[in-house]
């Protein structure tokens, strides 16, 4: 079990920090230090590390997730839509990817948009909290 799962956020982030000093080229290193960051709720520093983390892999589907949901809680939709989006095209797999493409779209007053993203994240994990819900009124605003 990794150690942001048992709550040992100071211990990931140090071993994050060891692991960027022998790479720091890698993105997944960086996307991980923003990661243990956030869980100690240091948000500036997570929003730099996953900023890092896209610089070396642009195409880190998690570290877009991530950064959309740091923005998105921050208030800023704006800015957290395209991060989403990227990581619906990284991995279009991932049921929360289009949840949260969705759930922002519909932030932003993108209704039309926001039904089919939601859609598809219920075919793809329909035990998705919220996601009935967020789905039934999405229809009712998408029309």
């Amino acid at each position: 079990m990794a150690l942001l799962e048992l709550g040992r956020a100071e211990e990931a982030l140090a071993w994050q920090d060891r692991a960027i000093g022998i790479r720091p080229d890698s993105g997944k290193f960086h996307a991980k230090r923003g990661n243990a960051l956030r869980d100690l709720e240091r948000k500036v520093e997570a929003r730099v590390a996953y900023e890092e983390a896209l610089r070396l892999n642009p195409g880190l589907s998690e570290a877009h997730y991530n950064l959309g949901n740091l923005l998105f809680k921050d208030g800023k939709a704006t800015e957290a839509l395209p991060h989403y989006e990227a990581a619906v095209r990284g991995r279009p797999d991932i049921a929360l990817n289009w949840y949260k493409l969705g759930i922002t779209y519909a932030q932003l007053g993108r209704y039309k948009e926001a039904l089919p993203c939601v859609e598809k994240a219920v075919r793809i994990a329909p035990s998705i909290p919220n996601a009935q819900t967020a789905l039934g009124w999405l229809r009712l605003q998408a029309f």
